[in-house]
């Protein structure tokens, strides 16, 4: 069990920082320019490392890779939105 708490934690600062960095790097975009670039942030590392894992591994046959980074891009993308949601919530707290 803690193996799968601590993957899911890695895959949280795998997604969050490149999407705090994203964000920050877009600060004085508009807001749809600065929700893609976060999400495509948090997707930068997640993705592609879940697809190597996936896809590169001797699975069981009744896996299926593609199930596999379906399920942790779409984790990967709801830290995104998270982060992207936190953000705009402390900018508008600071311009008051």
């Amino acid at each position: 069990m803690i193996g799968a708490v601590f993957f899911i934690l890695i895959i949280a600062l795998a997604a969050v920082l490149p999407a705090l960095a994203a964000w920050s790097f877009s600060r004085k975009s508009t807001h749809s320019i600065r929700l893609l670039i976060t999400l495509i942030g948090g997707q930068i590392l997640v993705t592609p490392g879940v697809a190597l894992v996936a896809f590169s591994a001797d699975s069981a046959s009744d896996q299926n890779p593609v199930r596999t980074l379906l399920v942790y891009g779409g984790m990967a993308l709801v830290f995104s939105i998270m982060t992207f949601a936190i953000r705009e919530m402390i900018n508008v707290q600071n311009k008051k």
